[in-house]
């Protein structure tokens, strides 16, 4: 960024502040947005990288991206361009006054876990959003996270994401795109992501944000990226043991290899984080580190031997479920180093053609006979696990919508009478019961109505629904962003695990009113439901000549989607100004013509001369150059004197100087008329 830049206005409209960040491939300014008067923050690319091409498209990708994303817990972006007189791209974000997540856990060493939650919630709802418009970030991290001063996170930096059908390849220009500190399995591998993929990224970030540290390091990002593939992390309460299973069983189902492991939507993490904060029952199961479904091109199951736990279903937000045998503290398990022995020896056996792979398989983990596996379909739960059990064998549980008692395994993989070993690991398929009353939630918030849904045994799609101007008055009372409108069914028995489509209000969105009067524009936003708020006078900037009397721009913005009752403020004409011509470095004469010109008057005041400010040039103007102000307004002029007169210097008009006569009687004042005439001057010492 340039010095003027720096300085002065920004492509003729936003005023520069003062710098707030630098990153990889831009730096970040706090602005002022001198047509719509609010501050902004003004992204803007490093000029060395505004000549690549590649870079200017990620950079113009990131506004694309996020330009269309209007979310509480999104950074909103505003406009984008490029500057002529700078010569590289910038991007015009909301200001958002806080800091990113990195500093926060920087600054703390590690958060507990009942905040770590709520930033999490803040975080999943942001990606729930962007992901329901069709937007991957693939670049969630603490750093692309700002928590504002109110204690609300807002997920930054799209510049990487990607559609859910977009077949772009992972690297660009020959180098990774995202952090492999945060990757998931399948991005590490170059696999085609999808929303899952961000949901592994923000369980690293919960995890940092807990534990103080990210769950893998390594000497590079490639030694980083094959331990998400190839190495599980050290479980939380190994670690810090006074860490809630809840939270745990959270973060390590998000974190989980496989992409079917894990939440399958951001919404479903953030209901489960808000389940904790609120202290009540989470969906996530008790973490079991004893099997792990690794994902790569074979889908492999590898069985790692841990130390047994002792835990008992979900866990509940406040507390930890009795009969837990707490880590031991002992090092991360050899279980991989196996599992690549076995590898090993099958590529071996296969080569030399020396056995099969049960054979192998046998030898790895550890010996016995074959036997057939127990059958226990049709037994409750809590038998079903106790006979695997005691045969030697693991199991995985998962749920599934029947007719059958709750808890009942309806199915088992492999099926009686597969062959087995000790240590194979069997899938329970349980029910989740036969039908339920759908509840009414129409007119509760969305995540209290999701997890009524959720907790009757039904499965929640959502629909958002922008509400036009002409329906606001059909809602008693105008329900605020994220109210359930309607829901379908709306209730009755229906099959447990079957669909509840719910639509919840967007809001309404601001009209645009800019160019009409300020009486239709206050008629217009009160038949759509909002409340007229203050009203500012303005000049119209000379590109747009609003006539007086008329919005110049209204705040919020036209589109935005607002609550009915939300207060807008407009600010109005009061006629085509001027832009201020920008003087300093001209002479005295130069500048007096120059703002006379513009039909403005002028003020002279004085300053030492220096080696930055010469005599009988203007050093500084007030308002300052490009600045928009009305006709016949006065600007104020520094000029450098090398003795500068004592007294205080005021402006008169020409018709008044010239009533004096020139008489030598000042004031130790200069005055200029903006008529365009040549002005007389008077000055003292």
């Amino acid at each position: 960024m340039t010095d003027v830049a720096e300085t002065g206005v920004y492509n003729s409209r936003y005023e520069i502040i003062r710098k707030i960040a630098r990153g990889g491939m831009a730096e970040v300014y706090l602005a002022r947005d001198l047509q719509l008067h609010r501050s902004v923050a003004l992204k803007v690319l490093f000029r060395e990288l505004s000549t690549d091409q590649a870079f200017v498209q990620r950079f113009r990708h990131e506004a694309q991206a996020a330009a269309n994303l209007s979310h509480p817990n999104i950074v909103s972006i505003y406009d984008w361009g490029e500057s002529e007189a700078d010569n590289t791209y910038f991007i015009v974000m909301e200001f958002v006054d806080g800091d990113t997540l990195s500093k926060l856990i920087r600054s703390r060493g590690s958060l507990e876990a009942p905040r770590a939650a709520e930033i999490g919630s803040d975080i999943s709802a942001g990606l729930e959003y962007a992901h329901a418009h069709g937007v991957i970030h693939r670049d969630v991290k603490p750093g692309n996270v700002i928590v504002t001063k109110e204690g609300a996170a807002k997920v930054t930096d799209f510049g990487i994401a990607r559609g859910h059908n977009s077949d772009m390849s992972l690297t660009q220009t020959g180098a990774v795109m995202g952090t492999a500190t945060y990757f998931s399995p399948e991005q590490a591998q170059g696999e085609r992501v999808d929303a899952r993929s961000d949901i592994y990224s923000l369980a690293v970030v919960l995890y940092e944000m807990i534990i103080g540290k990210p769950p893998f390091s390594g000497d590079n990002p490639i030694a980083i990226a094959t331990k998400h593939v190839q190495e599980m992390p050290p479980a939380p309460s190994d670690i810090d043991p006074t860490i809630p299973e809840a939270f745990e069983a959270i973060v390590m189902k998000a974190m989980a290899k496989s992409p079917d492991d894990r939440y399958q939507s951001a919404g479903e993490l953030h209901d489960d984080l808000a389940r904790f904060v609120a202290g009540e029952r989470v969906s996530a199961p008790a973490y079991d580190p004893s099997v792990t479904t690794f994902f790569d091109a074979g889908s492999t199951t590898i069985v790692q031997p841990r130390s047994p736990r002792t835990r008992a279903g979900a866990m509940n937000g406040n507390g930890n479920p009795a009969g837990r045998v707490p880590g031991d503290g002992s090092p991360p398990r050899p279980g991989l180093r196996i599992a690549a022995i076995v590898v090993a020896l099958v590529v071996l056996a296969a080569a030399l053609g020396l056995g099969s792979f049960y054979a192998v398989r046998h030898i790895g983990t550890g010996g016995g006979s074959g036997f057939d596996v127990p059958n226990v379909q049709g037994l409750k739960l809590s038998k079903a696990e106790s006979r695997l059990t005691a045969a030697g064998l693991r199991f995985k549980v998962v749920q599934t919508a029947s007719t059958d008692p709750p808890l009942t395994v309806v199915q088992q993989r492999p099926p009686y009478p597969t062959p087995v070993s000790r240590g194979d690991t069997v899938t329970l398929v349980i029910s989740k019961g036969g039908q339920a009353s759908v509840p009414d939630v129409v007119g509760t918030g969305k995540d209290s109505a999701v997890s009524s849904l959720r907790a009757a045994g039904f499965t929640v799609q959502t629909v958002n629904k922008t509400i036009p101007c002409s329906q606001v008055g059909q809602y008693s009372p105008p329900p605020t962003i994220g109210t359930v409108l309607a829901q379908a069914p709306s209730s009755g028995a229906h099959q447990v695990g079957s669909t509840v489509t719910i639509t919840v209000s967007q809001g309404v969105p601001v009209p645009n009113v800019v160019g009409q009067s300020a009486a239709d524009a206050s008629n217009v936003l009160g038949q759509c439901g909002f409340t007229l708020g203050t009203t500012t006078n303005s000049p119209s900037p000379p590109d747009q000549s609003i006539p007086q009397g008329d919005v110049i721009s209204i705040n919020p913005g036209a589109g935005t989607f607002a609550d009915p009752g939300t207060t807008v403020s407009l600010t109005v004409s009061t006629g085509t100004g001027v832009k201020v011509p920008d003087v300093v470095g001209e002479s005295l004469g130069q500048a007096e013509t120059d703002i006379e010109n513009a039909g403005l008057t002028y003020t002279i005041t004085y300053q030492n001369a220096s080696n930055t400010c010469q005599s009988g040039y203007i050093c500084g103007e007030t308002p300052p150059g490009g600045k928009v102000v009305n006709s016949g307004s006065d600007v104020t002029l520094s000029e450098g004197q090398s003795s500068p007169p004592s007294s205080t210097t005021t402006s008169t008009s020409t018709s008044l100087v010239s009533g004096l006569g020139g008489s030598g009687l000042g004031t130790g004042t200069s005055s200029g008329s903006g008529s365009g005439t040549t002005p007389s001057h008077q000055r003292s010492a």
